[in-house]
């Protein structure tokens, strides 16, 4: 096998992430992050000097170590950066952030979400999960759905739905899958979603036929 040998990139150093961050985005100079605190889980942005400009409270009745030990998300932005979902693991809900207005808007598609304080005192393995992957584009948000015991998912013994939102929170598709899919990520430009299963086989789904402009939910 050849490879090309190109010259060496400029490496600059840009910034530094805060202490604590558990997840981060950047765009145009914003570093978006997400973190624990003492009495909070929360949202917030800095500049590339490490300034905070803005903060957004998500969870202030959970600590931010229960968060993410109870409840937890898989999370994305928008390509624009003005909105961030965030998928529950433990709740069947999502929940969608305005970066700009800091709104935050929760969408359940069981009333499982109902019971979301009892989760933190409960053990993980007696409860259910059912977010675990999330990918997007501009006009999707695409995520893995389980419904299953805990112990289940942990013995790879779930084959998943793909559930499919807009960035309004309406629920547009549920689509049956056969494999046991562990991640997700799509292409916007071929409009093709890519699975990868618990054996780490990567599989390709076609999604073209799906119309952005149909608001009405669908299962195939």
């Amino acid at each position: 096998m050849h490879f090309k040998t190109v010259s060496k990139t400029t490496v600059n150093l840009y910034a530094k992430l805060p202490p604590g961050t558990t997840d981060a985005y950047i765009c145009d100079g914003t570093i978006i992050t997400l973190m624990p605190e003492s009495d909070d889980y929360v949202c917030c942005m800095y500049d590339n000097d490490g300034n905070r400009m803005k903060m957004i409270s998500l969870f202030p009745e959970v600590p931010g170590l229960n968060f993410l030990d109870k409840l937890s998300s898989a999370n994305t932005v928008c390509p624009d950066r003005r909105k961030m979902v965030m998928a529950m693991c433990m709740l069947p809900q999502i929940n969608i952030l305005d970066l700009d207005t800091g709104e935050k808007r929760s969408v359940a598609v069981k009333k499982g979400y109902r019971n979301w304080k009892n989760i933190l005192n409960a053990d993980n393995e007696n409860q259910n999960i059912y977010y675990t992957a999330i990918a997007q584009s501009s006009d999707w948000i695409i995520t893995l759905y389980h419904d299953s015991t805990f112990l289940d998912w942990v013995r790879n013994n779930t084959v998943p739905h793909v559930h499919i939102y807009d960035w309004e929170g309406r629920f547009k598709y549920d689509i049956k899958v056969n494999e046991k899919l562990k991640a997700i990520s799509y292409d916007e430009f071929s409009n093709i979603l890519y699975g990868v299963d618990v054996d780490d086989v990567i599989y390709k789904y076609d999604f073209s036929r799906l119309d952005v402009s149909d608001i009405s939910n669908h299962i195939f």
